[in-house]
């Protein structure tokens, strides 16, 4: 019919229209300030820590399209602390670039794949098992870590499991998050500020940059009105710092300004230990406390963890014990009796090492717990960061459940470390003799009146009618009754 179009026709009108409603895709357009200086960077190693509302979610899904849209066949990961929280992030942001910007791709269930066969991955790593997961991927072009703040005890782990994986396309890791929750300590504060800060490129952003935001300073200044100045939620989410020490959630009371001594441990009359052996996959610890009669403080003077995982066998536990009984005169030694295979340690070293464990009634947080703190709310427990390092990330950094406290229950968080240093230094406590009495005071000679006394009470001291049998007859015998049968009923 004449007029009509035909259908390829029709085909090509409607591709020219959506080419011209189309956004040209141009990332240098879309970001702004220390997102842009972020994403330009060439540096294989990135760490990017800012506060809440600044766009890290925004940067992630840009930094995404465009390696994988540069990269055919490439791989991507998205790495958090739960995968059902990585997908509510990410997805709204993904359909919102696709849509705008008409990127040849498409979500599928959690994962973003593309026309040319790359595919960005999201993953959660919850639990330490899920880092063994990473080791599945290869010819990676990007990795961004995000909430690398709550990601204490799997991220070091997870990093040097993908940078392998990153060889092919010599691609980038990028670790977002906002600052930790006490300074100077954890894996995220070496990225950032620490020895290993060099490594990587550092970016810093405030809300009060975003060009986005109607009135940032309105916004800041409420805050700051709420919480106050000095919490250390509105230092770690509104100033972009760390604070020295922030106790919400956290387990231990320790104070690093308080609970701390410099140089090295003061000699102490006493020594005991406590061990916290290992699992499949935990960290094996030993902590040694050292303490004085007359001094009611507790000094914490030594430490051996090993890696995760490399506890060894109880040969390696006996070593260690071995090694510290040649620095310091241990009296006891403890052990956290977690499980039913620990029961064969205190039987394997007194039989193949001849030394004797002592094993620490069941874990109990509700009571062990506020004993440790009380010792050092009481200022009592000392620590040094530089003597025992990793006991000081424990104490700093263990976290409770917030959910499992709301159900009325204590339980540890996914978030901070599985404290095995914390959980020796609970087994090394029971060392210590009554933490609530005063120190015992150093045996003296009794006066005359005294030993007059005593011998006069020992004299008069009224026997009863079983003490004439005593060393003849058992006081108590297996199947009989403990009476003396001698002894006239009354």
């Amino acid at each position: 019919m004449a007029g009509r179009s035909s259908p390829a026709a029709i085909d090509k009108k409607l591709a020219g229209l959506d080419k011209k409603k189309r956004l040209p895709w141009d990332p240098a357009a879309i970001l702004y300030g220390e997102q842009l200086r972020c994403f330009q960077s060439k540096r294989r190693r990135k760490a990017f820590q800012a506060t809440r509302q600044v766009g890290k979610t925004f940067l992630a899904c840009v930094a995404f399209i465009d390696a994988c849209l540069n990269t055919p066949e490439s791989q991507a990961l998205y790495v958090d602390l739960s995968a059902v929280h990585s997908t509510r992030v990410l997805t709204p942001t993904f359909r919102r670039l696709l849509k705008k910007y008409q990127i040849p791709a498409k979500l599928v269930d959690d994962d973003l794949v593309f026309d040319n066969g790359s595919v960005v991955y999201s993953i959660g790593l919850g639990s330490e098992d899920r880092t063994k997961a990473l080791q599945g991927y290869n010819k990676v072009v990007l990795v961004i870590f995000d909430e690398t703040q709550d990601l204490e005890s799997t991220i070091d782990e997870a990093l040097a499991i993908v940078a392998p994986t990153l060889a092919t396309y010599q691609g980038t890791i990028l670790c977002l998050g906002i600052p930790g929750r006490v300074h100077g300590l954890g894996s995220w504060w070496e990225i950032t500020h620490g020895e290993k800060s060099e490594g990587w490129d550092q970016f810093r952003a405030s809300l009060l940059q975003n060009i986005h935001l109607p009135d940032p300073q309105a916004e800041y200044d409420q805050a700051a009105k709420d919480l106050g100045e000095d919490n250390p939620l509105f230092i770690r989410h509104y100033r972009n710092e760390w604070p020295s020490h922030d106790q919400e959630a956290r387990v231990y009371r320790w104070d690093p300004e308080v609970n701390i001594y410099v140089g090295p441990p003061p000699p102490c009359q006493h020594y005991g230990s406590g061990t916290d052996p290992a699992g499949v996959r935990d960290r094996e610890a030993t902590v040694l406390l050292g303490w004085n009669d007359n001094d009611p403080r507790i000094w914490v003077v030594a430490e051996s963890v090993s890696p995760k995982g490399g506890g060894g066998d109880y040969c390696a536990t006996a070593d260690v014990l071995r090694e510290l009984s040649k620095r310091f005169p241990i009296g006891r030694s403890f052990y956290d009796f977690g499980s039913a295979a620990k029961g064969l340690l205190a039987t394997t070293m007194s039989r193949d090492f001849s030394m004797y464990l002592e094993p620490v009634p069941p874990k109990n947080l509700d009571f062990e717990i506020p004993r440790v703190n009380a010792l050092f709310q009481k200022r009592r427990l000392m620590v040094n960061k530089d003597v025992t390092p990793e006991l000081a990330k424990d104490l700093a950094l263990t976290l409770w459940d917030l959910k499992a406290r709301a159900a009325g229950r204590n339980a540890y968080s996914r978030l901070g470390p599985h404290p095995d240093v914390g959980d020796a230094l609970r087994a090394a406590i029971w060392n210590v003799p009554g933490f609530d009495r005063p120190a015992a005071e150093a045996p003296r000679k009794p006066t005359e009146a005294e030993a007059e006394r005593a011998r006069l009470d020992a004299a008069f001291k009224p026997k009863k009618t079983s003490d004439r049998y005593a060393g003849i007859l058992p006081t108590r015998t297996i199947g009989l009754p403990t009476r003396n049968p001698f002894e006239r009923r009354r």
